[in-house]
């Protein structure tokens, strides 16, 4: 795979990255630890991106809207 192909595969989502055959998985590095929790495999990545977001901040409430994918989601779900 040339260099430019695998800049398109990229994604740019925080958690998320695209298998070789194109589905979308997501995971979250475990505080204090090597170890991931594996969150799934996803058709698109934002659905993966969502999950991720949702997920981080179950688990760590006090987590800044910096470190989300969509932060205005959490944004509006609080109102």
């Amino acid at each position: 795979m040339s260099y430019e192909k695998l800049k398109e595969t990229r994604t740019k989502y925080r958690g998320v990255r695209q298998r070789k055959w194109g589905k979308w998985v997501s995971e979250i590095k475990v505080s204090y630890s090597q170890e991931r929790l594996w969150l799934g495999s996803y058709a698109t990545a934002e659905a993966a991106a969502v999950t991720h977001d949702v997920v981080l901040y179950c688990l760590r409430r006090s987590v800044s809207l910096e470190s989300l994918n969509f932060p205005l989601m959490l944004l509006v779900a609080s109102l």
